[in-house]
């Protein structure tokens, strides 16, 4: 075993569990195998963690604090200015490239194991109380824009599952039309408007 030159921090256990926990599974999450591919010492996982359990719950507690930062954010965009799908869109391109991947492995986690389930079925209610709404100042009723909400979060959701192999660019240049179809009708010139700006802020050409 290399000797270690500087004690890890504890974002680089949680980094190297999360690739593994992608790419095998919550049980393949395992102290030697991380310290093998960091290639430092189990004792440098107890500077961080008092058990393996803690590590799992760190990558939940990761999952959970990265959607619930999301939600915020838009939550106060939108006390601010009338609330637009494609700050959703937005939002969730902004997630990064990795994030897909790990939300599915969480999902299947959560369908193995009840507290995770648990977890996972709140964030998916907050999610669904946050986006409700945009279609109830939309004209909506109460039960279509909750209707309404599922389908656009649980294309999301399923879109993440593929798992897709879009740029943000192209996922970009979509969401004019997916906020049209999510809708049921054209959009009007604010709301083109709201796309237009949104995407101009992200660096991308209307």
């Amino acid at each position: 075993m290399p000797k270690q030159k500087h004690r890890l921090a504890r974002e680089d256990w949680l980094a190297a569990a999360r690739t593994e926990f992608v790419a095998r599974g919550i049980h393949e999450v395992k102290i030697d195998r991380l310290a093998k591919q960091l290639k430092v010492t189990r004792g440098s996982f107890y500077w961080h963690f008092d058990a393996l359990k803690d590590l799992h719950e760190a990558l939940l507690e990761d999952w959970t604090t990265t959607n619930r930062a999301k939600m915020q954010s838009l939550s106060r965009k939108w006390e601010k200015k009338t609330p637009a799908l494609i700050d959703l869109g937005v939002t969730w391109i902004a997630h990064g490239p990795e994030f897909p991947a790990f939300n599915s492995a969480i999902r299947d986690w959560g369908r193995r194991d009840a507290h995770v389930g648990d977890i996972v079925r709140e964030i998916d209610k907050d999610w669904l109380k946050l986006i409700q709404p945009v279609f109830e100042r939309r004209g909506s009723s109460p039960s279509e824009a909750y209707v309404r909400a599922r389908v656009i979060y649980y294309h999301r959701v399923g879109y993440h599952a593929l798992p897709p192999d879009e740029s943000a660019e192209e996922l970009c240049a979509l969401e004019a039309d997916y906020s049209r179809v999510f809708l049921g009708r054209k959009l009007t010139a604010k709301e083109q408007q709201q796309v237009d700006q949104a995407l101009a802020e992200q660096g991308f050409d209307p």
